[in-house]
């Protein structure tokens, strides 16, 4: 991994003649000007047994061909995806997904990352695709439609093997309601990382979502739970959003660490985040 703007010359020589690498990171940026665009010259077919492909702000015609040859070259043993700002991610373009098509791409897939990714088609399709249901890691970070696609997995039917997963979406009310719904088919998780804009039944949603986090407590070792409210004054700005401290006496009792009956007297965290008042936690 160079973390500079890589010569033309050096990424060339790399495809050809480094082209057994199992691991490749691209971060995309428009600092760096190839005397020739991307475009033009960046084939990552020629890579064939990568089982991590990483790539952050891509956005181009160019980009999307990269990466779809990437992905058809290295699909039977890929393990590790990563795609980072991939606000204009096609589907149907970079995976080559049809309409009711129920194929597995990815058959030794585990670890699963995308971010600002809009779920507003071929859904049930990629679930397939990604082999969802085998990963052992998925992560959706504001992603648009996470609920849509939380709830296409759920409707599959399917039981889902997750032991890490991380979900931040700060623009939907009502997703936390969602996750605690995707937790009960999940068995076997250690980390969750939770971060949601609070509802208009917060309380009760919390409550669920704790007692839901209860039925983990065998497995469950990290755990960070991060709300946030909007106060009105600049809708829709994630920037502006506040940290939601405030938090029922039904959670307080449920949480309080002196308590018997209280959720720490038998999770075995490891790690814990909570956005909470520091006085609600002593």
């Amino acid at each position: 991994m160079l973390g500079c703007c890589v010569p033309e010359r050096i990424f060339e020589h790399l495809a050809q003649k480094q082209n057994g690498l199992q691991a490749l990171r691209l971060v995309t940026s428009s600092s760096c000007r190839p005397k020739r665009t991307w475009e033009q010259t960046l084939d990552l077919s020629k890579f064939k047994s990568l089982r991590v492909l990483q790539w952050q702000d891509f956005s181009t015609d160019g980009h999307f061909d990269a990466l779809h040859g990437a992905l058809e070259a290295n699909a039977e043993h890929l393990v590790n995806i990563r795609l980072d700002k991939c606000k204009d991610f096609y589907a149907e373009r970079i995976l080559t997904l049809s309409e009711g098509q129920e194929t597995v791409k990815f058959p030794a897939l585990k670890s699963l990352f995308l971010s600002s990714m809009a779920f507003d088609e071929y859904l049930s399709e990629m679930i397939y695709a990604f082999n969802i249901c085998s990963l052992t890691s998925l992560t959706l970070r504001q992603c648009d439609g996470t609920i849509h696609f939380l709830e296409e997995i759920m409707n599959s039917g399917h039981e889902v093997s997750l032991t890490a997963l991380e979900i931040e979406n700060t623009d939907t009310p009502g997703m936390l309601a969602t996750v605690n719904w995707f937790l009960t088919r999940c068995h076997g998780l250690k980390d969750l990382f939770v971060s949601t804009l609070a509802s208009h039944d917060q309380d009760q949603a919390s409550m669920t979502f704790l007692n839901t986090l209860y039925d983990h407590r065998s497995t469950l070792r990290r755990l960070v739970l991060h709300q946030k409210y909007d106060t009105g004054i600049f809708p829709g700005d994630r920037d502006k959003l506040h940290d939601f401290t405030s938090i029922s006496f039904e959670e307080q009792d449920f949480l309080h660490l002196e308590s018997n009956r209280g959720i720490y007297s038998e999770l075995k965290l490891e790690c814990i985040g909570l956005s909470m008042a520091t006085d609600l936690a002593v």
